[in-house]
Order: structure tokens, then C-alpha cells, then sequence
């Protein structure tokens, strides 16, 4: 299988903000230095207030960034490395940003055979339940704590707006003109012990069963057709990166 990566948007988003603390504690310490009759109570005051307003952006914004950019790419990770097996007719993109809306990046595209399987990839310990339309970790106490985020709304989401950019796509890629594209949501949990989900209209499993799901689906595509795809994926992410 081969694998391309773009760059992490939650990644990006901690990186800009993390520069933009250092970039404030600079400003302050410019503007005392540049002020030779501060005293130098208003020069510590100064820089004070700078670090502290850089703390707060590092703890209330970089840090929480930067724990879910780790989380989900170790997560990604072991989910390619699951999938390392499959042959060259498969190809993966990680964290494609689809044009002009407002969701996050998708954690993994998968082209091969099947079509398309967009993935969301959730890194949860113990056991996940989906029950009256609600998720729930289990402790090992029996009790269940709510997982704030839908899930499985956020999954059918992207491959929403993955499926509607690509028919648009259509009007004017000669090559996609006469190209189905399947496509199909899942949710991979890596680090889970187990699923207890009621019917859903998406494939939930764990990141061990990936790589047979995705031989279990019918073959659909044909390498013209996936060619065309990975050509329109990879143009648009680049676009993504230089606009």
C-alpha cells in the first residue's frame, strides 16, 4: 500500500498559535527595551504580563492542540501499520482537508478496489458503546461516561463532504465523467478492548479488523478509476497547502 501524508491541520493550528505566544512575549520585551525612561518596574511588569498572556494561549490553546495532533497520530500510525500488508492497488492519504467547508481534516482516505473508505481514527481505551444515539466509555465498574463528540455524526460528515466535492468535481474532470465512485465512512478504534454498537449506517471497528473489512468489500473500481481519484486527491491537497 502506498501512503501519502499531508500535514496535520490540528498540527498547523498549534504551530501558528505557539508562535504567535512567543511572538507576544517578544513585542513585550521590545517595547520596554525601546523605552529607555521605563522604569525598570514597568520593564518586569511588562514582561509579566506578556508571559502571562503567552501562558494562558499555550495552556488554553497550544497544549490541548498539541495533545490531540500526538493522540491521533499515534493513533494514525498503527492503523497504517495494520495496513502495511495491502498490496500497491490500495493508497492512503492522511488528513485531507476537503475544499471550501468548515469540518476538520479527515484522518485517513483509502483508494483501492472498494473505492473509497473515508476513516475516522479514535484513540479510546476500555470498551465503547453506541446506544440511543449516544457514545459512552465503559469503566470497569459497569458505570458509562458520555463522549461529548457524536461520533459517528462527525464520520458521516466528511465522507458527506468528501462525496459531494467529488460529484461537483465531476462537471469538470473528464476523468471522473465516467468514474463511480463508491464510497463508504468508517470509525477505527485504536487501544479498545471492545464494541457493543447498535446498528449504525457506517462501519465501526477496531483498527486489527481494518484490513480484512476492507477486502471484504466488493470490487467496484478499476485502476483507471482509481488512478483519476488519487490524481484529483493529491492536486487538491497540494492546492490546500500553497493557498
Amino acid at each position: 500500500m502506498r501512503v501519502i501524508r499531508c500535514p496535520s491541520h490540528t498540527l498547523r493550528t498549534a504551530q501558528f498559535y505557539g508562535l504567535a505566544a512567543l511572538i507576544l512575549i517578544a513585542m513585550f520585551a521590545l517595547w520596554s527595551l525601546t523605552h529607555p525612561t521605563t522604569s525598570s518596574v514597568w520593564f518586569s511588569a511588562s514582561l509579566l504580563l506578556g508571559g502571562m498572556l503567552a501562558f494562558v494561549v499555550l495552556r488554553d490553546v497550544v497544549l490541548p492542540r498539541a495533545e490531540t495532533w500526538i493522540a491521533g497520530s499515534l493513533g494514525e500510525r498503527r492503523v497504517l501499520g495494520n495496513l502495511c500488508d495491502l498490496s500497491d492497488d490500495y493508497v492512503a492519504i492522511t488528513n485531507f482537508i476537503v475544499p471550501e467547508t468548515t469540518r476538520g481534516d479527515i484522518d485517513l482516505i483509502l483508494i483501492g478496489p472498494m473505492g473509497i473508505v473515508t476513516i475516522e481514527v479514535k484513540c479510546y481505551t476500555g470498551s465503547i458503546v453506541y446506544e440511543g444515539g449516544r457514545w459512552w466509555r465503559r469503566q470497569k465498574n459497569g458505570w458509562k461516561t458520555k463522549i461529548t463528540k457524536n461520533l459517528s455524526s462527525q464520520a458521516r460528515g466528511h465522507s458527506s463532504s468528501l462525496r459531494n466535492y467529488l460529484q461537483a468535481q465531476k462537471s469538470t474532470n473528464r476523468d471522473l465523467v465516467e468514474t463511480p465512485v463508491p464510497l463508504t465512512a468508517a470509525l477505527v478504534f485504536v487501544g479498545t478492548t471492545s464494541l457493543e454498537i447498535a446498528p449504525l449506517d457506517i462501519a465501526v471497528i477496531k483498527d486489527s479488523e481494518l484490513c480484512d473489512y476492507l477486502v471484504s468489500l466488493p470490487a467496484c473500481l478499476n485502476e483507471a478509476g482509481r488512478m483519476a481519484l488519487e490524481k484529483l486527491l493529491v492536486r487538491t491537497f497540494t492546492s490546500n497547502l500553497t493557498s
